[in-house]
């Protein structure tokens, strides 16, 4: 040990005194160790938790060492208290966050710009109805395994990863959405994607597909050929500003029930062809007029 007054390193480890200037060795401060990850780590299991607003600034625990009683914490309850600064969010574990029945994760991580990664392992006995915003802005996040979520009786991916312009890859090829009914800017400002595989899908229920896709700029090419969309009223700006995207199969969507498809293909300087073999006249119709607005070279195979 190092006396801190003559800076002699022969101290003994135990000595109160320095043997060498006399001068008392005052406790040294407890080493803090590093910084805890913000961790969210409960024993709500079995418990009613509707939460609308998940934050976490507050929580800052570590696990297998606190826990969040809900006898105790009765506000737990009724959602976690308002987070006033998500951009300080750096990680977020909820392996430990395990409780049951339906849940909304709606803005769960909205606004955690700096969030860089997640584990979403405690979510795993949630059955969601929405996942509206659910990673929206969330910039910095480079990957993501959304495998615990069950996506069964979700109505809404609205914006659910709008934003996420750092993250390379994403699977969402296990997502069930036989339920839902708006995919509106779900991929919205993907900027880093490069492939996005939807060929399971069931779409029977969508009615909004609007900018679904929209910026997505380092996808090449799109299979939507599994897509059936007999509900959807609404498809504007579905592939704006996707200035790479030179392939889109989209044999048998259905278009039919939309007013316009508005600007669908702007800013797809690259677009080469569209596929819509099985498609109704009007679908085919309406690809044809925004098409030959902003992609008049791009041709229809059907």
């Amino acid at each position: 040990m190092k006396c801190p007054h003559c800076h002699n390193d022969e101290v003994p480890a135990e000595a109160k005194f320095c043997p060498f200037c006399g001068h008392k060795i005052e406790d040294s401060k407890p080493n803090p160790g590093p910084t805890p990850r913000l961790i969210v780590t409960t024993s709500l299991a079995g418990a009613a938790i509707r939460p609308f607003y998940w934050f976490f600034d507050k929580i800052n625990l570590i696990a297998g060492v606190n826990e969040l009683p809900l006898s105790l914490n009765p506000d737990l309850a009724k959602g976690f208290k308002f987070c006033r600064h998500p951009e300080n969010v750096v990680s977020v574990d909820m392996q430990y966050f395990e409780p049951n029945g339906l849940l909304s994760f709606n803005s769960m991580f909205a606004g955690c710009c700096n969030m860089t990664e997640v584990n979403l392992s405690g979510l795993k006995t949630v059955e969601s109805v929405s996942c509206y915003e659910m990673f929206k802005t969330c910039y910095n996040l480079k990957t993501l395994d959304l495998s615990p979520i069950n996506t069964s009786r979700v109505t809404s991916f609205h914006w659910m990863f709008c934003g996420c312009g750092s993250l390379g890859k994403l699977d969402v090829s296990g997502f069930d959405t036989s339920a839902c009914m708006s995919f509106n800017s779900m991929f919205d400002h993907c900027s880093k994607l490069e492939n996005i595989d939807v060929s399971s899908w069931n779409t029977e229920n969508v009615e909004v597909l609007s900018s679904m896709f929209s910026h997505c700029s380092s996808l090449r090419s799109l299979d939507l050929s599994n897509f059936r969309t007999p509900k959807c009223t609404a498809a504007v700006s579905m592939f704006n500003g996707c200035d790479w995207l030179e392939h889109i199969d989209m044999s048998g969507i259905d278009f039919s029930k939309c007013q316009t498809l508005g600007d669908m293909f702007a800013g797809c300087t690259q677009l080469k062809e569209v596929r819509l073999y099985g498609c109704n006249n009007r679908t085919v119709d309406l690809v044809a007029q925004s098409l030959a607005t902003y992609c008049p070279s791009a041709k229809i195979i059907r």
